[in-house]
């Protein structure tokens, strides 16, 4: 969506607080087995995009920066 301000803030909030639950508790279990690294890998990647999107959402940003590729 690219006009984050179309979903009240308290919904956005809730979305965002359960799909970073559900990615914790993902990686969890993750964590415990075996040749897991590259679910890992998609998984914490996939933790920081929601991360800089809640994080941009209040401040102002579209969406599309929050995906922009990092800087190495």
């Amino acid at each position: 969506m690219q006009q984050p301000k179309l979903i009240p803030l308290k919904d956005r909030r809730k979305v965002m607080a359960k799909s970073q639950d559900l990615i914790s508790a993902a990686l969890n279990i993750l964590y415990t087995k075996p040749d897991t690294q590259p679910l890992i890998d998609v998984f914490r990647d996939t933790q920081s995009k929601l991360q800089r999107i809640f994080i941009f959402s209040y401040s102002g940003r579209t969406y599309p920066s929050a995906f922009a590729k990092k800087k190495q």
